[in-house]
């Protein structure tokens, strides 16, 4: 399955994330606050990857918004 996913944090400000999606998902495309990639996992469950990455790199809230080929979305909230 095909996915976008929209984050708030520029992954060309962190590069330990821009890394961690690189490696992780092995996006067809990367720009500073997105990429697309295929993948097997659902896309609420790449949300969750994504969003504890960046709250662990950041120490910031924020959300990951994932969208798939069908349009339907899921996003993940940090959590304090």
């Amino acid at each position: 399955m095909s996915y976008t996913l929209y984050d708030t944090a520029d992954m060309w400000l962190y590069p330990e994330i821009r890394l961690f999606c690189e490696m992780r998902f092995r996006p067809k495309f990367v720009q500073d606050s997105y990429f697309v990639c295929s993948t097997h996992l659902s896309s609420s469950r790449i949300a969750a990857k994504v969003y504890d990455k960046i709250r662990e790199v950041t120490g910031q809230e924020g959300q990951v918004i994932v969208i798939d080929n069908t349009q339907v979305a899921s996003s993940g909230c940090y959590q304090e």
